[in-house]
């Protein structure tokens, strides 16, 4: 799940870093926020999946993205690992 560092996810890995590790035919899901960011209750839910080891918090760096352009940028970043 790509979350904003302001979320509370100070632990979050960067998603190239993420992307670099997975091996082919593993499936991944990524979930974007709103332009609002996540309301509280999804973020406790998401802060569960992570706790319970069914998510893993990634970063997409420092910069706060409109929807379409972290959507964008999240699966160059994995398109680009499978070619590395």
């Amino acid at each position: 799940m790509a979350i904003e560092p302001s979320a509370g996810f100070a632990d979050a890995i960067p998603l190239p870093k993420v992307a670099a590790q997975l091996q082919a035919g593993q499936r991944i899901h990524v979930l974007i926020g709103p332009e609002g960011g996540f309301s509280a209750q999804e973020l406790d839910v998401l802060r569960a999946e992570v706790r319970t080891d069914r998510a893993t918090a990634v970063s997409l760096g420092s910069l706060v993205l409109r929807a379409e352009t972290a959507a964008l940028f999240a699966l160059s970043s994995l398109l680009s690992a499978r070619i590395s």
